[in-house]
C-alpha cells in the first residue's frame, strides 16, 4: 500500500515537473516573440549621418543567419541610411544594428561598434572648400537669428533682393530655403511688438529691403531685437512667420562654414543633433555667437 501510494505521488510530481518546464518554455518562446516585435523600441535609434567606427567589425546580411557582407576595419567612415528596424536577434536579444553603407555595399552594422558622435570632421573634410551658389556667399550674409544662445537660421540678401536663408535649429529638423517673393523682416525690443500690424504690412509691402522695423519704421534693427518675417507677393501678403530668434549680427565668419552648413544640409538631409554636434566644430560655436 505504501509503496502503490509512493509511486503515485512520484508520479504526481513528474508530471507536476513536466507542466512547469512546459510553461518555462512558453513562457521564453512568449518572450522571444515580444523581444522581436519590441525591437524597435528597445534598440537605440542613432540618426542618420557618417559616423567612424572604434572597433573592427562587419556588415550584415537581412536574412539568417546574416553572413558578413563586407569587414569593416576600425577608425573608418560609415554612413547610416534610414530609420528602418531591423527584425533578427542575436542570442534571443536585438544589438542595435543600423542600416548602413561602407565600400559601396550596404547592410546592417552593430551600432555599439560606431563611436556616439556623428562624424563632423567628414562634412567638414568634404564641404569646406565646395562653394555653396552665390545667393549663400559672405558677401550676401545679412544677420543671424539666435534663441537661447542658439543659432536658429542664418539669413542672405543679394543686391537684386533675392532671399535666402540656411535654417540650422528647427522642430522640422535643418533646411536650405530661398525665397521667390522678397521678404521683410520687421524686429522690435518686445516679442509680441514685432509681429507687423495690417496697417505697417500694407505700409511696407511693395519694399523688398530686408529690414524694415516697428521700431521707428525703417530704422536698422537692433542687435537682440525679436524678428518676425513677412513674404510680399506683389501688394499683397503671401506667409507672415513669427521667428523664435533675436536679430544678431554674425561675427567672424568665413565662407568655408557657410559652404560646410549650406552642403551639410541641402546633401545630407542632417537632423538637429547632426547639426548642433557640426556648429561646435573647428570653434564654429564660439564663431555663430553661441
Amino acid at each position: 500500500m505504501y509503496t502503490q501510494k509512493q509511486k503515485i505521488t512520484q508520479k504526481n510530481r513528474q508530471a507536476s515537473m513536466k507542466k512547469a518546464a512546459n510553461t518555462s518554455l512558453l513562457g521564453l518562446s512568449h518572450w522571444h516573440s515580444q523581444v522581436n516585435h519590441l525591437s524597435g523600441i528597445i534598440q537605440r535609434r542613432r540618426a542618420v549621418g557618417w559616423y567612424r567606427t572604434k572597433e573592427a567589425t562587419r556588415l550584415r546580411q537581412t536574412a539568417a543567419p546574416h553572413d558578413e557582407i563586407i569587414a569593416v576595419p576600425n577608425g573608418v567612415l560609415v554612413k547610416i541610411l534610414d530609420d528602418r528596424v531591423n527584425n533578427f536577434a542575436v542570442k534571443l536579444i536585438p544589438r542595435d544594428h543600423r542600416w548602413a553603407s561602407y565600400g559601396g555595399q550596404v547592410g546592417w552594422i552593430a551600432s555599439t561598434r560606431l563611436r556616439n558622435d556623428p562624424d563632423t570632421d567628414y562634412y567638414w573634410n568634404t564641404y569646406h572648400n565646395n562653394n555653396a551658389p552665390a545667393l549663400f556667399s559672405l558677401a550676401n550674409l545679412q544677420y543671424l537669428s539666435v534663441s537661447n544662445g542658439i543659432v536658429g537660421s542664418i539669413y542672405f540678401e543679394d543686391a537684386a533682393g533675392n532671399n535666402g536663408r540656411i535654417r540650422l535649429n528647427h522642430p522640422s529638423g535643418p533646411a536650405v530655403e530661398s525665397h521667390v517673393h522678397p521678404v521683410e523682416v520687421y524686429t522690435h525690443g518686445n516679442i509680441d511688438a514685432a509681429k507687423p500690424s495690417r496697417a505697417k504690412r500694407g505700409e511696407g509691402i511693395a519694399a523688398t529691403r530686408l529690414f524694415m522695423t516697428n521700431n521707428g519704421w525703417r530704422n536698422p534693427p537692433q542687435v537682440g531685437e525679436y524678428v518676425y518675417e513677412l513674404w510680399a507677393n506683389g501688394p499683397n501678403v503671401a506667409a507672415s512667420h513669427p521667428s523664435r530668434g533675436q536679430y544678431t549680427l554674425p561675427v567672424n565668419f568665413t565662407q568655408n562654414m557657410i559652404n560646410v552648413l549650406y552642403h551639410a544640409v541641402q546633401t545630407e538631409q542632417i537632423g538637429n543633433s547632426i547639426m548642433s554636434k557640426l556648429r561646435n566644430h573647428a570653434n564654429m560655436a564660439v564663431q555663430l555667437n553661441e
